[in-house]
């Protein structure tokens, strides 16, 4: 009674849970085959109960994955929710998220990846001579079986091994927040049959590598930044075809906005193949009108944009224009970046003060930098981060301190794995 009181007014309280996946564990046998299934009038009586009296206008469902047909098998993609966690727990690739028409899930609220906390948290439980990769210290923190190995495991299908442990959780922060970014997209892009997503998971409790956005330092990970793009109201993307992902061209590529906003929407799309130098290779344009909380018709892309030449060496760009100007735009590459022929990483970056409390870092560069991530000289909220800089487009970053800002030639992290870019501090 206590909880439902203390949490009933939040406005991102969708709905009630009874449990996860125990009544899924009961049924399969995983709990103990035949044994009685304990606490089962806890969520199929008591908190129902409880529900009706304190918080009557909200919904309720006994566990997840749930399914409202007793005929239907629990968990399977099209009845109810749905769990997906082949995708980490059985080492199955991430271009599994790129589910067949038939397997895609009418709600997910089940998926995710972990990735290492920050250097910062770090710090706070393992001594320093006991910082570096591979260390028992280090590994003590992850709690996950074999959980080394599988963090490990996708982050090499995209980089090169790790030189450092700034490096090694860097790339396991990026590893994860690109897999839930696949994901959330390409069921964005499926919203005639699925109806939403929940990613596993916001925050975190315990000082331990995990699936969370926000680890239990409070310091935001790669995912956390990519979410608020992967999740705005209106998203252009690819439907990419399973078998062509990772394989050097994106073969039956489709393009989609996803308009998820109360008034309609229309615009141009461009969708153009460019060089590291920013140099235009190939392109086609297209008018666009979407409804509201709709999505354009799927758009293929020609031949020349999805097998480009030379796939190590360029990427695809999608912008989304209207007459307010750019509304949305998304970056696509051929290849890992392992296998990218990245040019020689540049940069030139500016800090100015520009309130007691709030410096700007502007960083411009010649060259495409991708995922560039700041770290500040101390505990601090940055307006974004893992960002990508385009050639000759600079890009401004606030970074808002709980003291007043330090002195402008306060030593400041900026770093790119993809770009091999490690400037250490500045």
């Amino acid at each position: 009674r206590a909880v439902i009181q203390r949490l009933r007014n939040y406005a991102c309280l969708a709905l009630w849970c009874g449990n996860s996946r125990i009544d899924h564990l009961h049924e399969t046998g995983r709990l103990g085959q035949g044994r009685k299934f304990y606490g089962r009038s806890i969520y199929y009586d008591v908190l129902p109960t409880l529900l009706l009296e304190w918080d009557p206008d909200r919904d309720y469902i006994p566990t997840t994955p749930y399914s409202e047909t007793p005929s239907k098998r629990r968990n399977a993609p099209t009845e109810g929710t749905h769990h997906c966690w082949q995708v980490w727990n059985d080492y199955a690739p991430v271009s599994d998220y790129l589910f067949e028409a038939a397997q895609i899930p009418r709600f997910l609220d089940e998926f995710g990846l972990q990735s290492l906390l920050s250097t910062h948290a770090l710090q706070r439980v393992c001594p320093s001579h006991r910082l570096y990769s591979g260390s028992a210290a280090l590994e003590k923190h992850n709690y996950q079986e074999e959980g080394a190995t599988r963090l490990a495991r996708y982050s090499a299908a995209l980089f090169c091994p790790p030189l450092t442990l700034e490096d090694q959780i860097e790339q396991s922060q990026l590893a994860q927040a690109r897999a839930i970014k696949l994901c959330v997209e390409q069921l964005r892009a499926h919203n005639h049959i699925n109806g939403g997503l929940l990613f596993w998971t916001a925050n975190d409790c315990a000082a331990a590598a995990g699936f969370s956005a926000v680890d239990y330092a409070g310091c935001p990970k790669a995912l956390y930044f990519y979410a608020r793009r992967f999740f705005a109201p209106v998203l252009v993307t690819l439907k990419m075809d399973r078998n062509a992902y990772l394989d050097g061209h994106l073969q039956n590529g489709k393009v989609v906005v996803v308009n998820d906003t109360a008034l309609p929407l229309t615009g141009k799309v461009s969708c153009r193949c460019m060089d590291f130098y920013g140099r235009y290779l190939d392109g086609v344009e297209y008018p666009v009108s979407i409804g509201p909380f709709s999505k354009s018709s799927p758009h293929a892309l020609p031949r020349s944009l999805a097998l480009p030449a030379a796939p190590n060496r360029c990427l695809l760009h999608l912008q989304l224009e209207t007459d307010a100007g750019l509304i949305a735009e998304n970056r696509f590459y051929y290849l890992p970046d392992k296998y990218i022929d990245w040019p020689t990483a540049d940069f030139d970056v500016r800090i100015s003060t520009v309130e007691p409390h709030c410096q700007c870092i502007e960083v411009a560069s010649p060259v495409f930098l991708r995922d560039v991530s700041i770290t500040p000289p101390e505990k601090a909220t940055l307006s974004d981060n893992f960002l990508d800089i385009p050639p000759a487009q600079p890009q401004r970053i606030f970074i808002h301190y709980r003291e007043p800002a330090p002195l402008t030639r306060t030593p400041l992290g900026l770093r790119s794995i993809p770009c091999q870019l490690r400037s250490g501090k500045m």
